[in-house]
């Protein structure tokens, strides 16, 4: 597969061995390039050297790399790169489970005073015929 002419695109069969060049207009490669910005399709190679790599696909890039989601819309190319992400992503890995957990041991201190803030709200509110209520939020 490549790209042949300015707006073709040949596609290579490599069962059948045929080729088939699709060509597209302007404004068609313009909005395979809005799809390509969701996680459905890559971006062409066409725009991969002034639109892949800013901030926000590297912000991207560490982050599937160091939730280990890894949609796979970009990695390195090169020897190099591959061990540099891995070198990258060991230690991050760590560092993003610990923040993780940290996060849900916060999340779980939160909702252990909402349910403690219900408890007095209802027992101020109902008396003695909440008991049950209080019983089982305890537990």
């Amino acid at each position: 597969s490549g790209i042949n002419a300015e707006y073709g695109y040949t596609v290579n069969d490599t069962v059948t061995n045929q080729s088939t060049t699709f060509y597209l207009t302007p404004r068609d490669w313009d909005l395979l390039y809005d799809m390509s910005k969701g996680r459905c399709f890559k971006a062409d190679a066409r725009d991969a050297k002034q639109h892949l790599w800013n901030f926000w696909s590297s912000m991207d890039f560490a982050s599937t790399i160091l939730t280990t989601i890894g949609y796979g819309s970009m990695s390195p190319s090169t020897v190099t790169g591959k061990l540099l992400v891995i070198v990258y992503a060991l230690p991050g890995m760590l560092l993003m489970m610990s923040y993780l957990n940290l996060f849900a041991q916060c999340i779980l201190i939160i909702i252990g005073e909402i349910l403690k803030l219900i408890r007095r709200l209802v027992n101020k509110i109902g008396g003695s015929q909440t008991g049950m209520l209080t019983q089982f939020t305890t537990a």
